[in-house]
């Protein structure tokens, strides 16, 4: 436990000295002014105005989580070719748990500054439908539907570069409203870049719309069992990969 909180420490000094936290910090700026400008003249209806930003949100997460997993890859990567990494004398597993809850850490914030930012802006705005604890729970509820998607895409870099760790990023968020649709029902539940649109929309819609809520309460319920399930086994399995983890050929860069 020990050498994970220094390993933990470790990843947040690294992140806090790096161009990491002006990602979190200016994605969310810009983000909040830009829809916080436009929904100043906007003929919209609060309650769809602010299902249009957590969507977005939620569309954008699939691409910030690649870029922020790749410049931590990255940084390992100039460290020694993750010699910081493989010479530990402790496991490897504790090294990558450290990065991840790292990276997990910092998109907590990242979720609720941003949510949460939105919310305060938009109700001195003058718009108070939604009270400052719904932009808190739906900063959570964002969150923790990103959490299998962090899990993934980490691994997902770790093994076959920053390239491809890219590239799934921006797949990731060009098929996010695709899942959303339509197209998405059923199939949204195995899908982790479908989980933060869906979950975040539906948890939205019961403020909003409960005749809706009411109809989609069991899809809600089933998606999020379904995507518990798929977050347990993507854990073992980051078990078993960080602790044979040896590296990566850099052939795939």
């Amino acid at each position: 436990m020990k050498n994970l909180m220094n390993s933990v420490k470790a990843g947040s000094y690294k992140i806090l000295h790096s161009k990491l936290l002006f990602l979190y910090i200016t994605v969310p700026v810009i983000g909040i002014f830009v829809f916080c400008a436009y929904y100043s003249y906007s003929p919209w209806n609060e309650a769809d105005k602010v299902l249009v930003f957590i969507q977005a949100i939620a569309m954008a997460f699939p691409l910030i989580i690649s870029i922020a997993t790749t410049m931590l890859y990255d940084q390992e990567l100039k460290a020694g070719n993750f010699q910081n990494m493989l010479s530990v004398p402790y496991q490897k597993l504790v090294s990558h748990l450290g990065n991840l809850i790292t990276l997990l850490l910092f998109g907590l914030f990242a979720s609720a500054f941003t949510i949460l930012g939105f919310g305060i802006i938009f109700r001195i705005m003058g718009f108070s439908l939604f009270s400052v604890l719904v932009y808190f729970k739906l900063s959570l509820v964002m969150f923790l539907s990103n959490v299998t998607l962090y899990i993934l895409q980490y691994m997902i870099c770790f093994t076959f570069g920053n390239g491809i760790s890219l590239s799934t990023g921006i797949i990731g968020t060009l098929l996010s409203p695709l899942l959303y649709l339509g197209l998405g029902d059923i199939i949204w539940r195995y899908i982790p870049w479908g989980y933060a649109i869906r979950i975040a929309t539906y948890y939205l819609k019961q403020y909003t719309d409960r005749n809706l809520y009411d109809t989609i309460a069991h899809d809600m319920k089933a998606g999020t069992l379904t995507v518990s399930i798929i977050t347990i086994v993507l854990i073992s399995i980051f078990v078993l990969w960080g602790n044979r983890w040896q590296g990566i050929n850099t052939k795939y860069e």
